[in-house]
């Protein structure tokens, strides 16, 4: 009987265990794998572990815990990587660099007093002055300023002046006209006035400068700075100009020189001709400039002398030798109204009345024909007048008068020996059919007959006139 209980207990048990152990195992499977083939008794067991595996994850988020107490602004523990610091290190880095940004603007050559006194008030300001001043204060002072720097150069330069015109012409305009003026414009024309001032210095009559040389004496020293720098870069255009310039005022030397160089476009050859061929061909000029005035006044001195009546020509192959002769009359027809002015005075200095006439006539004039023909003609032609008019006699017929001025010979009125008029009259008329005869021709028998009938009548009305005092 123990033995049936037993082994019916053994199946109850059996039984029973059956479920339980078949439930179990899906709840196995969500959880971590096992070795397979290994037992698991232990599986409610080891459940509690594996949920409690997350949990020990849960400190993770909470690292950065720290750092909250960190951005407390009463905390004195930095942390780093924190942003409260940032934004009191980049205000002070931005007004460091505008700062520095506006001190280079202060720098800037050119800028107005009341520029430097607005940036500087900014300058000690915020950043928010620092960036009104930069970006709204500045556009419009360095504008203003412009505007008064075109008023004072045009000021400067003068009404009607070329920078003038110019300058007026940029102030009608907007900004770009006002930069355009004073970048490219305002110092071109400067330049031009310049060079300008250096030629007319070089190429008059008498120098013999070179080009360096005129510079050093038109200009002063910060001009001359620039003449020579702007000389050492000039272009083929602008050394063309300066070339023509120069032929324009020039004389005859200067004019063949600059007229040849003129047909080239190299601007090393046309800088060379400035600083060197220009002066040369200027002291040929002056050269023959001198010795054609020794030639004139030789030709004038032959021309215009007391008893002269030669043609010009004539009378300067009479006082030149053959080579000064060939110059002199080469160049006769080239003569420019005011050397042709100069020599027609000069003549007037040395010429009688016809030649000072015909002088002060032409000097008179603006014709530049009529001038160089009383250069070339009229002169002498006057000369010869003088010449003429000196070989006659002065006041018409000699011996005729009846004053001590006169020549001839002198009577006593008639008036003082007698007091009757009647006699008086005859007697003067006598005489003055007599004298009326009179002259350098005259016969001089008659004139002493004349004059002893005169004396004797005078004697007998003398007479009479006592013997009736006399009688009464």
């Amino acid at each position: 009987m123990s033995i049936r209980r037993s082994i019916a207990a053994a199946v109850f048990v059996a039984a029973v265990s059956a479920p339980t152990a078949l439930g179990a195992a899906p709840a196995l499977a969500d959880t971590a794998p096992t070795p397979t083939g290994q037992s698991q008794p232990d599986v409610p067991a080891t459940d509690v572990p594996a949920a409690e595996t997350p949990a020990a994850e849960t400190p993770a988020p909470e690292t950065p815990a720290p750092e909250t107490p960190a951005t407390d602004p009463g905390s004195g523990t930095p942390a780093p990587g924190g942003t409260t610091p940032a934004p009191g290190g980049s205000s002070s880095q931005e007004l460091d660099d505008l700062r520095v940004r506006l001190l280079r603007v202060m720098a800037e050559p050119g800028h107005s007093r009341y520029f430097q006194e607005r940036a500087g008030k900014a300058l000690d300001g915020t950043v928010e002055d620092i960036r009104h001043f930069l970006d709204v204060e500045m556009p419009r002072i360095i504008r203003d300023d412009k505007r008064i720097q075109v008023l004072r150069i045009i000021d400067t330069a003068g009404q009607g002046t070329f920078i003038w015109q110019a300058g007026q012409k940029a102030l009608d305009g907007d900004d770009a006209a006002i930069d355009h003026f004073l970048e490219v414009e305002w110092p071109e024309l400067v330049a031009k006035e310049r060079r300008g001032k250096v030629l007319h210095e070089m190429i008059r009559p008498g120098s013999t400068l070179t080009l360096n040389e005129a510079a050093a004496r038109a200009l002063d020293a910060d001009e001359l700075k620039a003449f020579l720098a702007d000389l050492d870069t000039i272009d083929g255009t602008s050394a063309r100009i300066m070339i023509a310039q120069a032929m324009s005022i020039g004389g005859p030397e200067v004019r063949e020189a600059a007229n040849r160089v003129l047909d080239s476009y190299d601007p090393a050859y046309l800088r060379s001709f400035l600083l060197t061929g220009l002066g040369e061909a200027q002291a040929r000029d002056t050269a023959n400039a001198k010795a054609n005035d020794a030639n004139w006044r030789k030709v004038l001195q032959t021309l215009i002398r007391p008893g002269s009546s030669l043609t010009l020509t004539e009378a300067a192959a009479k006082a030149l030798s053959a080579d000064d002769l060939k110059a002199f009359l080469a160049g006769l027809d080239g003569t420019d109204v005011g050397e042709a002015r100069l020599r027609i005075t000069q003549a007037m200095g040395l010429g009688g009345p016809e030649v000072r006439k015909i002088a002060n006539r032409a000097l008179d004039s603006f014709d530049k024909a009529y001038i160089h023909s009383v250069l070339l003609t009229g002169l002498a032609e006057a000369q010869a007048r003088d010449t003429a008019n000196a070989h006659q006699p002065e006041g018409g017929n000699q011996g005729t008068g009846t004053t001590p001025e006169q020549g001839g010979t002198t009577v006593t009125p008639v008036s003082d020996t007698t007091t009757t008029t009647v006699t008086t009259t005859d007697t003067t008329t006598t005489a003055t059919g007599v004298l009326a005869s009179t002259g350098v021709d005259a016969p001089l028998g008659a004139i002493t007959a004349a004059g002893a009938a005169s004396v004797a009548l005078g004697a007998a009305l003398v007479a009479a006139r006592r013997r009736r005092q006399h009688q009464s």
